[in-house]
């Protein structure tokens, strides 16, 4: 995160065929409107495009949670 005070919460859990990764960020504004990308916006692509991720992005008042579920056969060998 680019801006302090902000602070950084990630959550892992597994249920049956799905890992899901919840990313907790408060403590920043919300960028506007054209924003350059940043590194989360760059992750969420890659995840999608190797993995088939499904993201969600929930804009709340204390801050920003992205919800990425990805199916265990993809990401284990």
């Amino acid at each position: 995160m680019s801006v302090a005070p902000g602070r950084i919460d990630v959550d892992v859990t597994t249920d049956g065929g799905e890992t899901r990764l919840v990313w907790r960020e408060t403590g920043r504004p919300q960028p506007s409107l054209g924003a350059a990308a940043g590194f989360g916006s760059r992750l969420e692509r890659g995840l999608t495009s190797a993995l088939g991720a499904a993201i969600e992005r929930d804009w709340q008042p204390a801050g920003l949670v992205v919800s990425i579920a990805v199916s265990k056969a993809a990401i284990c060998v």
